[in-house]
This record gives C-alpha cells, sequence and structure tokens, in this order.
C-alpha cells in the first residue's frame, strides 16, 4: 500500500502541525492534549481558521481607516472573530481524533513554505508584507492619528514586517536547497 506524500500535496504547515507515522497532517492541540487528522481537502478551510486572528484584525484595520472611528470596527471584529472561532471549534469536531498522540515531527511555517518550492510566491509575498508594513505606519503618521492608534498600527505593522521576514527565509532556503 503506498502512502501519499502530504508535503507535496497541501499547504499544511504552522504551530502545533505534525506529521504522524503514516505521513498525515496532525493537528495538535496541547492545551487540551487532543490530536486532530486533518485531509488534505480541508487544507483551505484550515489555513482560513488558522489565521482567524489575522484575518479580524485586519477587518478591524480596515473599517478603522474607512469608518474613522474605533468603537463600531471594535464590535464587528470581535463579532466576526467569535464567529470565527465557533465554526472553527464545530470543524474541528468533525475532524477524526487520534488518541494517545505523541508530538515528534513538527511542521512549522518555512517548512511548509520551502517545501512548496514556489520562489515568485515567497518574493511576492515578502515584497507585499514589507510594503504593507511600511503603508500602515506611512498612514498613520499622514493622518495624524492619536498615540493609541499609532501604538496599535505599529504592532500590526510588526506582524506584516515578520510575515515578509517568514517568507524572504523561506525563498532563501528554497535557493540553497536548488543549489545542492
Amino acid at each position: 500500500m503506498s502512502t501519499v506524500n502530504p508535503r507535496k500535496d497541501t499547504r499544511i504547515s504552522g504551530r502545533n502541525i505534525y506529521i504522524d507515522q503514516k505521513n498525515r497532517f496532525i493537528l495538535y492541540t496541547p492545551r487540551n492534549k487532543v490530536a486532530y487528522y486533518i485531509p488534505a481537502q480541508e487544507a483551505e478551510r484550515y489555513n482560513l481558521y488558522k489565521n482567524r486572528y489575522f484575518v479580524s484584525i485586519a477587518l478591524f484595520m480596515l473599517l478603522y481607516a474607512l469608518l474613522n472611528t474605533w468603537q463600531l470596527p471594535v464590535i464587528i471584529s470581535i463579532v466576526f472573530f467569535v464567529i470565527l472561532q465557533i465554526r472553527y471549534r464545530r470543524w474541528l469536531a468533525t475532524l477524526t481524533s487520534i488518541s494517545n498522540f505523541k508530538p515528534t515531527e513538527k511542521r512549522n511555517t518555512i517548512d511548509g513554505l520551502v517545501e512548496e518550492g514556489n520562489k515568485n510566491k515567497q518574493i511576492l509575498l515578502g515584497m507585499a508584507y514589507l510594503i504593507l508594513s511600511i503603508l500602515i505606519i506611512a498612514y498613520g503618521i499622514s493622518t495624524n492619528s492619536d498615540m493609541t492608534t499609532l501604538f496599535i498600527e505599529c504592532i500590526v505593522s510588526l506582524f506584516c514586517l515578520y510575515f515578509a521576514i517568514i517568507h524572504f527565509i523561506a525563498l532563501y532556503r528554497i535557493n540553497v536547497r536548488n543549489q545542492k
């Protein structure tokens, strides 16, 4: 019986993602010590739920920029996050749980990007996140944002910079791997 190499078939990677002895992707939640098998067809859904915090923050930033007030964007973003969280918990319940799972082979985000091997995508995303981090700060300065807003924009900008660095590290590792 041949096993499918999940690394070539999907883009599942990140915190708490492991590969078991059967070469399957496993989401392990250390808080409640439960492991879930993520089939390849669930990769897109996993990636949405994995990024639920950042999507909610991005929604807040977008609404804040459009409405020029913070109250309504906070409420809408919190409601959106709660809906995503409920859907995430319901989705987890549909996955096959694995008992007695011992986390061994971790699959982090950079490893997943390197195995994907798409250099152009890493350049594009790295530059996009880098430019976005600069533009967020520039927007805050140009609109004379108050200190609290500027502080929040700086934090979001640092997250964007972090993601840019991840994509550039992946690009570097892809280049090193291709030179071997």
